[in-house]
């Protein structure tokens, strides 16, 4: 029996692919790196967490440098969430789940900011834990961030459903035993 429905927030709760585009561009351009164009982007690298984009976009950076990088880029990120989108679907999907299912989310973000920002929605309140990249070492699509989730519900992965919008997520649910797993295309016929 289902009891805890797990959710990415880039790309399923969000579309976030322009704004994190032209955040990961202003960022490599300071350091020197290459530009992306937005279709490279969003097919190649939009499910890539900051620090593995800005190694890969600018080589010649020491760790240290990347270091300095990824501080400098929290620092910028939020001014390019007014390119956030909502997904109106996963809104009214969360609202029909809430109550009914343990809700929790499993990103690649650093933290959860965004969801303040989505106030107008109320959805924070909806999510019984968040797990961030500062909960975990290694990204999707190894199965740690969805492990340590399953830890914070206590849950077995059987009980467990996950919602993300690209492979390394499915890759990710099914190494923590996530069998039941949608892409976020599936939205729309879950709230139906």
């Amino acid at each position: 029996m289902i009891k805890v429905v797990l959710f990415d927030i880039d790309g399923t709760l969000i579309d976030s692919a322009e704004a994190n585009w032209m955040f990961h561009n202003t960022l490599s351009k300071k350091y020197g790196g290459r530009q992306l164009d937005f279709e490279e982007y969003k097919n190649n690298f939009y499910a890539y967490p900051m620090r593995p984009l800005i190694k890969t976009c600018c080589p010649k950076l020491t760790e240290k440098q990347l270091d300095q990088a990824c501080e400098y880029g929290i620092s910028i990120y939020p001014r390019f969430h007014e390119f956030i989108k909502v997904n109106k679907n996963a809104i009214k999907l969360l609202e029909k789940l809430h109550g009914k299912y343990r809700l929790g989310i499993v990103t690649s973000r650093i933290g959860t900011k965004i969801l303040d920002e989505l106030g107008e929605f109320g959805i924070r309140n909806l999510f019984e834990h968040i797990t961030t990249f500062n909960d975990y070492t290694k990204p999707k699509p190894d199965p740690e961030p969805m492990l340590v989730a399953l830890k914070k519900f206590s849950v077995d992965p059987s009980e467990t459903v996950y919602v993300g919008d690209n492979q390394k997520d499915v890759d990710s649910a099914k190494g923590a035993g996530i069998n039941n797993w949608f892409i976020h295309q599936s939205l729309v016929l879950l709230v139906q």
